[in-house]
């Protein structure tokens, strides 16, 4: 029997080829790396691969259409459920599920492993799995249902943002026992800088991100107001065809494809004066790694302030980060304007989020959370 098998979306069997490369960060795997180095049988699937025939297909393609029709959850049942898949994950141990999409595609299989009281246990990564509930009636009573049968199949619910953490605790009070926060944390000794923030040297405004909760709209329209500024935009959901001002410098680019490489990147935050990460309002914790990584590699973040936020005990306004209750395009350009004048206080909120940052949200505390919510056991021990 398989002791332990990752699920991920897509990407991830590829990298791990090159898992030991200085140039990529070890975040986005989620603690494969540290469990695959201390349990044995450690496996890993992620979604697409090979096809297993035309009835196959149609069946999962039409049912998965219907369900995400009905409900607005992200069914993709099609790309995960063929049979050497199954097979892995029935004969594992533990599975761990790396975002909710891999998780509602798996539901039937969830449920069937529940109802078979086979000693499977599952822990799932939570990454706004509530942040999509329909208005009508008829769809969130479906949304609901699903919702419902996840949580009761699932064995742990791991939250990496306290915000969506607090809703699931106080609107499925049944299911609390199962809901875990452990904080998105960043390979720190990867992204640090060791220098000091040289304001000198820093000149551009930096975006990164791809979300469909980044704000892409009030984004370009905070450029326009600004074009005094030069901005480097990082993000594939913008394109050249896009009515962008002439201040931005735009580069397509995001994790999976690693057009750009984790190393790249780095050395861009390192040159930027402070990183922009406008959001739309949601449950989902939005320009979370982002911002770690700005933060860590010396750079400050300026961030809307949303209901997703991921950790409002930790992150202070004016401290660490700078965040925006007003989220309005005149507030970003006027804070904009502020923060760019002033070199004292970037170089304090440099310092004060690397200070943070390597104290709370370093990998290792990540990897102790999970040994002590997937393993029951604390590794300091």
């Amino acid at each position: 029997m398989q002791n332990i098998t990752f699920v991920f979306l897509s990407s991830r069997v590829n990298k791990l080829q090159n898992f030991e490369s200085e140039d990529i960060a070890k975040e986005f795997f989620y603690g494969y790396q540290y469990i695959n180095n201390k349990e044995p049988n450690v496996d890993v699937i992620e979604f697409g691969g090979p096809k297993q025939g035309w009835m196959y297909e149609s069946f999962w393609t039409k049912f998965d259409k219907i369900l995400r029709k009905l409900t607005k959850l992200a069914f993709f049942s099609a790309e995960i459920m063929q049979k050497n898949k199954r097979t892995k994950l029935l004969t594992s141990k533990e599975v761990i599920l790396v975002g909710d999409r891999v998780a509602i595609s798996l539901l039937f299989l969830l449920i069937y492993i529940k109802l078979t009281r086979k000693e499977i246990k599952t822990s799932t990564f939570v990454m706004g799995l509530f942040s999509n509930e329909p208005n009508d009636i008829i769809r969130k009573f479906f949304y609901s249902l699903f919702i419902k049968l996840l949580l009761w199949a699932g064995t742990n619910f791991l939250f990496l943002g306290q915000g969506e953490f607090q809703f699931a605790l106080n609107k499925y009070k049944k299911f609390s026992q199962k809901f875990h926060f452990i904080p998105f944390s960043i390979d720190f000794d990867f992204w640090r800088e060791h220098q000091e923030y040289d304001y000198a040297l820093r000149k551009k405004i930096l975006f990164v991100g791809n979300d469909g909760k980044r704000d892409f709209e009030k984004l370009i329209n905070i450029a326009k107001n600004l074009p005094e500024f030069e901005f480097h935009f990082i993000s594939k959901r913008i394109t050249p065809n896009t009515n962008i001002p002439p201040n931005v410098y735009l580069q397509g680019g995001d994790w999976a494809s690693a057009n750009i490489s984790d190393k790249e990147l780095k050395n861009i935050y390192q040159k930027c004066k402070f990183t922009i990460i406008p959001l739309i309002n949601s449950l989902q914790p939005s320009g979370q790694s982002v911002a770690l990584q700005s933060i860590s590699s010396g750079t400050p973040v300026l961030i809307s302030k949303t209901d997703g936020f991921w950790d409002h005990s930790k992150f202070k306004n004016n401290k660490n980060i700078i965040l925006l209750e007003d989220n309005s395009i005149d507030s970003w350009v006027s804070i904009i304007k502020k923060i760019y004048a002033d070199k004292d206080k970037l170089q304090e909120l440099s310092q004060n989020g690397k200070k943070l940052i390597e104290t709370f949200y370093d990998l290792r505390n990540f990897y102790r959370k999970m040994d002590k919510v997937i393993f029951l056991k604390d590794p300091q021990k």
